[in-house]
């Protein structure tokens, strides 16, 4: 994984980032010289491993550097800063908060980098070409995150991730379902050569995080977790070659990752809405943002309300597709406008169904198709035509 935890504002309102003598200076970088040969040493051997188990040979070094909490931190906020485009993580937020994915208070740029900083041990840069290794690794986790990020190292000189990883992408479930692809293939290599060692399998990721909200939770950890399962079935199904093959043809859904017969068969079924047929487009405007969360998004959504009769996998296993518009602010009011398209009308009606029970047990309102002010601030439609549900919200402003 990426990402741990730091508060760098608070390190330097202690002044522990101020300057320090020229000798404790030089002292530093001895120590972190001695540190830094020990931790890339433990990468050249982690390399070798990747290597050996993926069946792919390196194209060339891949050099290792070794960097502090503050260090990572400071690449963090530098890559959220340059990398993603302008407003998409305050977009992001609107629509999360809007379908219920996270607590209308929930701050979700802050969450997400303090979630990435408290998993992070370790990472690959395909743009500098280089891996980073927490200096704060203690010895028995250094070779499994090593493993794990020279993978993708190895997969960055077959493909180009950042070319396939790239944030600018307006489809965030084919995004979720390339970086499950990625991760679970980096996942199963680790599995694969502690397995080959007869070793305890271990685990990069802590789900140990209380402060994440559930559904937030679940996304994030879905490239490890299904990840892993979609590449031990893609193993089973003609070994490392065939995930070699599914990088070069990635799935471009989580359905296609939770359902990954449909990926091996190609069959699967897609009927993304095109903008036009958002709510707010037919009155002349256009969405400031657009993004597709997909089924498990809708899973996680729904496994928020666990009293209902069909699982949250079953309702969501009909998706085939959506897209969610956050519209200009008008008389004060924002329109965050969700269209999603099933299987069957039947389908349909049971997401219908589903998820008016848990706005009705979240908000303690009874909602029907007309329009319900579900707080102050937030109020809501919900319509339903054969197999599409259109789903308004408006956002006082």
């Amino acid at each position: 994984m990426y990402w741990k935890q730091v508060k760098l504002t608070l390190l330097l309102a202690l002044g522990v980032l101020a300057p320090a003598p020229l000798s404790a200076v030089r002292a530093e970088e001895g120590k972190r010289a001695e540190k830094q040969q020990g931790l890339c040493a433990v990468a050249e051997q982690a390399m070798q491993e990747a290597i050996r188990v993926r069946g792919l040979k390196s194209k060339g070094p891949v050099p290792c550097v070794v960097s502090s909490r503050a260090e990572i931190e400071q690449f963090l906020r530098t890559t959220i800063k340059d990398k993603l485009p302008p407003h998409k993580l305050q977009a992001e937020q609107l629509v999360y908060r809007a379908v219920g994915l996270i607590p209308d208070d929930y701050n979700y740029t802050e969450g997400l980098i303090e979630l990435y900083l408290s998993q992070i041990g370790g990472y690959y840069d395909p743009e500098k070409k280089h891996f980073v290794m927490a200096d704060w690794m203690p010895s028995e986790l250094q070779e499994v995150v090593a493993v794990h990020e020279l993978t993708h190292a190895l997969q960055d000189q077959y493909i180009n991730l950042e070319q396939l990883l790239d944030p600018k992408n307006d489809n965030g479930d084919e995004l979720l379902a390339y970086s499950a692809l990625v991760e679970g293939d980096a996942t199963l290599t680790i599995l694969d050569s502690q397995h080959r060692r007869t070793a305890q399998p271990s685990s990069e990721a802590s789900q140990d995080l209380p402060q994440v909200p559930t559904a937030l939770k679940a996304i994030l950890f879905f490239p490890y977790t299904h990840g892993l399962k979609f590449a031990q079935e893609l193993l089973e199904h003609g070994g490392y070659k065939r995930i070699n093959q599914a990088l070069r043809d990635p799935p471009h859904s989580s359905r296609e990752i939770l359902h990954p017969a449909e990926y091996l068969s190609n069959t699967q079924v897609r009927q993304i809405p095109r903008l036009e047929e958002l709510d707010g487009v037919s009155d002349g405007y256009s969405p400031e943002y657009s993004d597709t969360l997909g089924e498990f998004s809708i899973k996680a959504l729904l496994d928020t309300d666990a009293s209902g009769s069909v699982t949250s996998a079953q309702c969501a296993a009909g998706w085939v597709g959506d897209r969610i518009g956050v519209f200009p602010v008008q008389n004060k009011e924002r329109l965050i406008s969700w269209l999603t398209r099933w299987e069957s009308a039947a389908d349909a009606q049971q997401f219908f169904k589903a998820y008016k029970k848990l706005l009705e047990a979240r908000y303690g309102k009874k909602i029907s198709v007309s329009r319900i002010q579900l707080t102050p601030i937030k109020a809501l439609e919900l319509s339903i035509k054969g197999s599409s549900v259109s789903i308004r919200f408006y956002i006082t402003q």
